[in-house]
């Protein structure tokens, strides 16, 4: 990885961790329509309320890249838990409760990666640093 790309890549993660500090309902939000725009294979939102209602807050966002599922449940009163799975040939190996600043450094990390074969997915990203938050 050359020095800009790490740049991209502290950028992004700062823009991020600036944005779930400032607000994190709207934070889980922002971020699943990023991950959505940027992966839409790879990530599931599950959303609670009534399937009528017209604010159905997000209470789960999960990201799939590679053999890591990134998990996020959001609490009852807003406050985001994080999650890093390993799993092989869909047996889930390890799970591990992480902060949500390592969290976001490693999805990160991780987008990047798969950015680089993607151009849409690297784009999204560089809007976020761009704009200081993810939309």
């Amino acid at each position: 990885m050359d020095e800009q790309e790490e740049w991209l890549r502290l950028g992004v993660a700062a823009a991020l961790t600036r944005s779930y500090a400032a607000d994190q309902r709207r934070f889980v939000e922002d971020l699943a329509t990023l991950l959505v725009s940027s992966f839409p294979e790879s990530v599931q939102i599950v959303r609670g309320g009534f399937s009528l209602s017209r604010r159905r807050p997000i209470r789960e966002l999960r990201i799939q890249l590679g053999d890591d599922l990134f998990t996020m449940d959001c609490t009852s009163d807003g406050s985001p838990k994080a999650r890093r799975s390993l799993s092989k040939r869909g047996i889930v190996l390890q799970t591990k409760e992480l902060p949500m600043d390592l969290w976001i450094a490693e999805i990160v990390a991780r987008l990047e990666e798969a950015a680089t074969l993607n151009q849409q997915a690297l784009n999204a990203l560089r809007r976020v640093l761009r704009d200081g938050g993810p939309c």
